[in-house]
């Protein structure tokens, strides 16, 4: 048995006649110097160097955490750009799949032109399909091409969001859809897409916010997209051209916006387009070397000098009379000066002066039959945009 100090003893004897002495029972006593105990235990736990010790221990768990993540996500983007079906599925079951990021993971799976099984993956595990960088992922998948646009919109995807004003203002496809001959053709199949947008959205004028989208796209001189629709008579040109106008506010099949289509057009013709630019900057260039012409063409009195070489290239009439062939009994044709300077003018730089009198405007659609253009110019494709 381990007996107990003197002192300590005597203390406790003392402690305790008090408490008698009050009448308070002794068991009481006990329960009280637990407390106190516990009490003590919890201040020396919760110790400010403890605190602190215990707040950087979180703090460390939180950056390893947040570096782990990193870490996956980082892994997961660079998988992108090798294409790795399988192991960008890997990523996203071990939880890879972040938005903590300026640049999400569907954002650059579209951008790098992964496939459409691997963007369907990331659509699965929770990619957020309106979530912005600037711009949403439809924007991207717009330039990528249709299934990709098709899998987002099946997934929730608002084209609403491609109406904003800050995404229409952008004017790259102008040079490449100025002389697209089947543009009209392409502009029909687009509004009979199945997509459909909502055209309560309106501007501050009070006017749809998709009529901006249609007038902000210039093509060449044509800076008003509606007279593509004002000048056919088809059922789909006659239900554009009153919805434009505010008179019939139905939805209309349309594609999840008109200007990105342009782009998206531009970008599929551009290396055929860009030679074709290539074979006009030359001919321009033709037509400024004065010296190097060997033709003459005279109009009520007043004489314009050109290549031999491109009028035979442009008309089958000029190419016949060169070449010495014309048989043909024609009666003769008297045009404006303006008509013939014009021609010529199209003759060199594919394109003719805006603004036009109806007039001469008769007499080029004459002139095309009259000199035999080829049936596909796109002088009449100008034509049919600026005759009234």
């Amino acid at each position: 048995m381990v007996q107990q100090p003197k002192e300590d003893f005597m203390q406790n004897k003392n402690q305790n006649q008090n408490y008698m002495d009050q009448n308070i029972p002794y068991s009481s006593i006990k329960p009280q110097r637990k407390a106190i105990h516990i009490e003590e235990e919890k201040q020396s736990h919760f110790s400010p160097n403890f605190q602190a010790k215990n707040q950087n221990q979180n703090q460390n768990q939180n950056q390893n955490q947040n570096q782990n993540d990193s870490k996956s996500s980082n892994l997961l983007f660079n998988t992108y750009f090798h294409h790795d079906e399988k192991e960008i599925e890997r990523l996203l079951k071990e939880g890879a799949l972040s938005h903590d990021f300026e640049n999400t993971p569907l954002h650059a799976a579209i951008q790098s032109h992964c496939s459409h099984n691997i963007i369907r993956l990331l659509l699965n595990h929770g990619a957020k399909v309106n979530m912005r960088n600037d711009l949403p992922p439809l924007y991207y998948a717009c330039k990528s091409g249709y299934p990709v646009t098709k899998l987002l919109l099946d997934f929730g995807a608002n084209p609403n969001l491609l109406f904003e004003e800050q995404f229409c203002q952008d004017q790259k496809t102008e040079d490449l859809i100025i002389r697209y001959n089947s543009l009209v053709e392409d502009m029909q199949n687009l509004l009979n897409n199945q997509f459909t947008s909502d055209l309560s959205i309106r501007t501050k004028d009070g006017r749809i916010l998709v009529h901006k989208n249609i007038v902000s796209i210039r093509i060449g001189s044509i800076t008003v997209l509606q007279d593509i629709f004002s000048k056919y008579s088809t059922n789909v040109a006659n239900d554009i051209a009153e919805w434009i106008y505010g008179k019939n506010e139905t939805e209309v099949q349309f594609l999840s916006n008109i200007h990105f289509f342009m782009e998206q057009l531009g970008i599929k013709n551009w290396e055929k387009l860009s030679g074709r630019n290539g074979l006009l900057q030359d001919l321009s260039r033709l037509f400024r070397d004065e010296k190097s012409m060997d033709c003459e063409i005279v109009i009520n009195n007043q004489s314009f000098k050109v290549h031999r070489s491109v009028l035979m290239a442009r008309s089958n009439f000029f190419l016949e009379v060169f070449k010495g062939n014309l048989s043909i009994h024609r009666e003769k044709k008297s045009f404006l000066t303006q008509t013939i300077q014009e021609l010529i003018h199209f003759f060199y730089f594919d394109e003719i002066s805006s603004g036009l009198p109806k007039s001469v405007l008769n007499e080029l659609k004459e002139a095309v039959s009259y000199y035999e253009l080829n049936p596909n110019t796109y002088l009449i494709h100008l034509l049919n945009f600026y005759a009234n």
